[in-house]
């Protein structure tokens, strides 16, 4: 066996921080966030006067969920490297990195643009309100359902792998559909089920992403397909 290329002895130290970045920002929206969400402060002025008492918090918040995203980028791209070369898993990884676009645009809205916000009237009011639904959007619904659909493919394309156990694959599947309900539920305006579904989703893919950073990617020479 060959010894490890710099890029390979990277990939567990890499997969553990994205883990934690994960974990950080699932903390930090739990703590920080709630007071400026629709679902737990359905008063929307009560939730602009919170983003811009709480604006150093806030701001860090939403960097925080923009490393998540880039970091969970790098996981595909790692996770791709014990998929054999083919048009499918371009396609997978080409869906997941669709997601960041959609997805961090509405993190920028909520970090920098709804806390400068004054509504001063009632059309401005509306016109925040309908802002804060496209933010909502673009990151729950658009970009978290490219990350799942593209997430999905390449979990799945795990199987062409014969050295990587069976369990470890199947165990990373039913992460993807738990984030697809999360979009479908944040599209329908079904806020409540939404925050249940991120809970579970998150928690689900942060441990398999865990997993994985202790089997594949501590051992990625024991795993690359041939």
């Amino acid at each position: 066996m060959t010894s490890p290329t710099s890029n390979e002895k990277l990939m567990f130290p890499l997969g553990v921080m994205i883990f934690l970045v994960i974990t950080l920002a699932c903390f930090n929206m739990h703590l920080f966030a709630r007071g400026g969400l629709m679902v737990d402060t359905p008063d929307f002025v009560e939730r602009l006067t919170y983003m811009q008492q709480h604006l150093v918090a806030w701001r860090l918040l939403w960097l925080n969920w923009m490393f998540a995203a880039l970091g969970l980028l790098m996981f595909a791209c790692m996770l791709a490297q014990f998929i054999s070369q083919g048009y499918l898993r371009t396609f997978g990884l080409l869906v997941m990195a669709l997601g960041i676009a959609p997805d961090i645009s509405g993190e920028c809205i909520y970090a920098f643009i709804l806390p400068l916000a004054q509504a001063d009237s009632v059309s401005q009011l509306a016109m925040l309100q309908t802002l804060e639904v496209i933010a909502m959007n673009l990151t729950g619904t658009v970009g978290n359902g490219f990350y799942n659909v593209g997430g999905l493919i390449l979990n799945l394309l795990l199987f062409q792998n014969l050295k990587i156990p069976r369990w470890i694959i199947m165990l990373g599947i039913p992460a993807w559909p738990l984030g697809l309900a999360l979009s479908v539920s944040t599209a329908l305006g079904m806020y409540h089920a939404a925050e249940w579904f991120t809970a579970l989703a998150m928690v689900w893919s942060t441990l398999w992403i865990l997993l994985l950073s202790v089997t594949l990617f501590k051992n990625s020479q024991e795993f690359t397909p041939v």
